[in-house]
């Protein structure tokens, strides 16, 4: 795997790091540290099949086969012109963080959590600490997909423990969308609360925090 950085001040100044052969859909946000790393999260896999094969068919209303989970990973890009990769065993996808941090060295990262049930989609999801290595789930009944969570910071707070994580979920059972919302500091704990809509909404990608 490549990764290709340009600076964006001097478009003709770039450079071209590598690092074990894997493939990805989704980065977290990066931050440069004082010695001029570049540091982000990604969730990795060494199986391309979904992006080569299964997205493809399953866009066609054709199931994917059980296939190799994406793995939350650290990437740090050195100033020396090597990169290190921290791998995980966590299964996880679409990590969102705090967007007051965007550019700044963090601890936390919140994602959909990618388990072994048997039915398709993520299974709920997570807060990963970098520092301490600790991860705090929670997981969803089977008849429910997780979708991409987001951190909502809480008002006054300035900590990045201090806020909720909200995120939607399709309950294909109820033939319901829901959103729900947890403290980030106790995923694991439960919902502060679920809300369910009157509909199913197509599975999404992506979402946007605005303060109102």
């Amino acid at each position: 795997m490549k990764v290709l950085v340009i600076e964006k001040a001097d478009l003709t100044r770039s450079r071209v790091f590598e690092l074990p052969a894997r493939a990805f859909f989704h980065t977290g946000d990066a931050w440069e540290g004082a010695d001029g790393s570049i540091t982000f999260d990604v969730c990795l896999t060494d199986d391309p099949s979904f992006g080569a094969q299964y997205a493809k068919d399953l866009v066609r209303g054709i199931a994917p086969p059980t296939a190799e989970k994406p793995l939350l990973a650290l990437v740090t890009l050195k100033s020396d012109g090597t990169a290190s990769l921290v791998e995980t065993s966590i299964g996880a996808e679409f990590p969102q963080t705090d967007k007051r941090r965007q550019g700044k060295a963090r601890d936390l990262v919140i994602a959909v959590h990618e388990g072994e049930r048997e039915t398709f989609g993520p299974d709920g999801w997570l807060v990963h600490n970098w520092r301490s290595g600790k991860t705090d789930r929670f997981r969803l009944a089977d008849h429910q997909i997780a979708e991409e969570p987001l951190f909502v910071p809480r008002p006054g707070g300035s900590d990045e423990n201090d806020g909720w994580v909200v995120a939607p979920a399709l309950n294909w059972k109820a033939g319901a969308t829901e959103v729900w919302l947890f403290d980030v500091r106790d995923m694991s704990g439960g919902p502060q609360a679920v809300w369910q809509a009157p509909r199913a909404l197509p599975l999404g990608f992506h979402g946007l925090f605005r303060q109102a």
